[in-house]
């Protein structure tokens, strides 16, 4: 499953880093369920070359396994490890700097 970021500067009323960027996925809330799923988190082709991902977090260690980041750090991929048999709710953090 591919999951699109966007991301970008402005003066103030961002969702993060101190109202300086704001951000976004497509989709934004997902649901997986049966086997593993591989998943791609990816910066939108119109986000500027002065982001980068440097890594993927998640609220469980044990939900996401695999995590890799490409050498061009426009994208990256993970696993999800979740249990079929049981329901869980997991956030998922990429992280991205600005150069």
């Amino acid at each position: 499953m591919s999951i699109e970021l966007s991301i970008a500067y402005v003066e103030f009323g961002g969702n993060t880093g101190d109202g300086r960027y704001f951000y976004g996925f497509s989709p934004d809330t997902f649901f997986a369920s049966g086997k593993s799923v591989e998943l791609e988190f990816k910066l939108g082709s119109w986000v500027g070359p002065e982001f980068e991902i440097v890594d993927i977090v998640a609220t469980d260690d044990h939900a996401i396994a695999d995590s890799k980041v490409r050498s061009d750090s426009r994208s990256a991929t993970v696993t999800d490890q979740i249990d079929p048999q049981r329901r869980e709710l997991i956030n998922v953090s990429v992280v991205v700097r600005d150069s």
